[in-house]
């Protein structure tokens, strides 16, 4: 698993923390801790200019912005940026293809930049994947971001398309010339209700989720992550594996998530409707001006 840098717990609850940390009708707690413990809690607690109550309420706030106690969802604001090769091969796939950066929609931008580019709420497993060239990478908006999103990239090698392309092309074993980005929000879409809160059926804190990756008119990649929030770190680990067709329906197919179950249903059939269609053809006509213009240079 690779480790990446977030600012924002996506389990933040902002309507939580308002009410915690700003007023809400308590509740009195009457519990007991050993003495020890209880010592070491106002120890910390007075170290940061806490009393009691507002120390605890801390630890809650806490406990409960690293943890998901409420259903399977897509943290539509956490997006996730990924580079794949132009492969159908599933071993290349795993070997090649790397998520680049991520950020949060939320908490990232800077104050005067409008998104208007974000994910829908709502269930989705489906997204487009899409030639890595100047034309189709949204630098404007990983451009718009306070800091780099992208790993091991500066800031002033985003803006400029020549710089970022050669600075990824010394970081990954891609062709670039011949690669796919796509990006993509998280979701826990294959997690399960295990210990009081959703998470992996067998690792204790981690998560996953499915998707499948679409070219129009190319053959659509499925693709598992498994990520971890790493509290009080502003980490988060992430790790993926494209899979056979046969192994994604099996998963849906097994799932008791009736989202899923439809999915599985509906995966046969085109995922585009007439609207999208007229956005990848505007797209199509776009990236091949962008060749005929490379062509003309040469």
């Amino acid at each position: 698993m690779k480790i990446y840098h977030v600012n924002q717990s996506p389990f933040y609850k902002e309507k939580h923390h308002e009410k915690y940390i700003r007023g809400e009708q308590g509740v009195k707690v009457s519990f007991r801790i050993p003495k020890t413990a209880y010592n070491d809690l106002m120890t910390y607690f007075k170290g940061n200019g806490w009393n009691s109550t507002d120390g605890f309420n801390h630890i809650l706030t806490e406990k409960l912005n690293s943890i998901n106690t409420s259903k399977r969802t897509c943290f539509n604001n956490i997006e996730l940026l990924m580079l794949i090769p132009n492969s159908s091969d599933i071993m290349e796939l795993n070997e090649k293809s790397v998520i680049i950066g991520l950020y949060n929609a939320d908490s990232d931008f800077k104050k005067d930049y409008n998104y208007v580019d974000g994910f829908k709420k709502g269930f989705n497993i489906v997204y487009e994947r899409k030639f890595f060239c100047e034309d189709f990478f949204p630098i404007d908006i990983i451009n718009s971001l306070k800091d780099s999103p992208l790993v091991d990239v500066d800031k002033k090698d985003i803006g400029i398309w020549d710089s970022l392309y050669q600075k990824l092309e010394e970081l990954y074993d891609i062709d670039l010339n011949n690669a796919f980005f796509v990006r993509f929000p998280l979701n826990n879409y294959l997690d399960v209700n295990r210990d009081g809160q959703y998470q992996d059926l067998m690792k204790e804190g981690f998560h996953k989720g499915i998707y499948v990756f679409n070219e129009f008119g190319g053959k659509s990649l499925y693709c598992v992550l498994t990520w971890n929030y790493l509290n009080q770190m502003g980490e988060m680990s992430l790790d993926f594996e494209f899979i056979h067709m046969m192994e994604f329906m099996r998963i849906l197919s097994d799932s008791n998530y009736k989202p899923l179950n439809d999915a599985r249903d509906g995966s046969h059939r085109s995922f585009y409707d007439k609207k999208e269609l007229k956005r990848l053809i505007d797209d199509e006509e776009r990236h091949l001006a962008h060749l005929k213009k490379l062509y003309d240079s040469r």
